[in-house]
């Protein structure tokens, strides 16, 4: 690498600060196998944010949300599920897709959130 990058990475911008970066989410248990493609998708977003401006690019993370994607188990066991996960949960109920809808609508709204990771699990992420 000639003198300019001097052992950098030449394709990294100098603006972009590590200490100004949002913090790593903590992912649950069970998600360990899914954590790192969760981790790469926020960093998309916050990437995609600064090489977009003005355009703004923000990442919706669902918890479980009751939708047709749960269809494949047993009706019984579905519902349990739903019963068990919505319980542990601060909000005391799982979501539906409408929260999500309105999650979505509520940030394309708003002209200065960019570049954020924006979680609508019912407060998963907290017990």
């Amino acid at each position: 690498m000639g003198g300019r990058g001097r052992g950098r990475h030449p394709h990294r911008r100098r603006h972009r600060a590590p200490h100004r970066q949002q913090p790593l989410r903590r992912h649950p248990q069970n998600y360990r196998r899914l954590s790192p493609a969760i981790t790469a998708v926020e960093a998309l977003g916050r990437g995609l944010a600064l090489e977009l401006a003005p355009v703004r690019a923000n990442i919706v993370a669902p918890g479980i949300i009751r939708t047709s994607h749960w269809d494949r188990l047993p009706e019984q066991d579905r519902e349990a599920f739903f019963a068990d996960s919505g319980a542990a949960l601060p909000a005391g109920r799982i979501g539906v897709a409408e929260d999500v809808a309105e999650t979505y609508l509520t940030h394309m709204r708003s002209p200065f959130t960019t570049g954020q990771t924006i979680v609508v699990d019912g407060g998963m992420l907290l017990v």
